[in-house]
């Protein structure tokens, strides 16, 4: 009888076992994941004035640089949302544009370089 067929002669899969292994190792990854996720606040920066937001839109489309907005709208722990980033396409009277995203002046709780 040859190697080959001794092995498998004597080996014993163990199936669902293995499979439920497999699927208990992602579920607790997935879980530590989303754990660290809800559980990370972010610190409300500072509200910027009008004028100071105009300055900062102006000098990230003249040197065309990227930019966080911290939206001002909280969830119902009281932690700010995750900053939007990105390029500054544009602006018009409604919103700003980052990417392909519009955000709405009255949401614009800061914006950085």
């Amino acid at each position: 009888m040859s190697i080959k067929a001794e092995f498998f002669r004597q080996y014993r899969d163990r199936g669902l076992l293995k499979y439920q292994g497999f699927f208990l190792s992602e579920h607790t990854a997935t879980l530590s994941s989303d754990h660290t996720t809800r559980h990370t606040s972010i610190k409300a920066l500072p509200q910027l004035t009008e004028q100071e937001l105009q300055d900062v839109i102006e000098e990230a489309l003249l040197k065309d640089r990227a930019v966080f907005i911290q939206l001002d709208e909280t969830d119902l722990e009281g932690n700010v949302r995750p900053n939007v980033t990105g390029k500054l396409i544009g602006y018009d009277d409604v919103a700003l544009y980052v990417g392909t995203t519009a955000i709405p002046y009255d949401t614009v709780r800061l914006i950085g370089l």
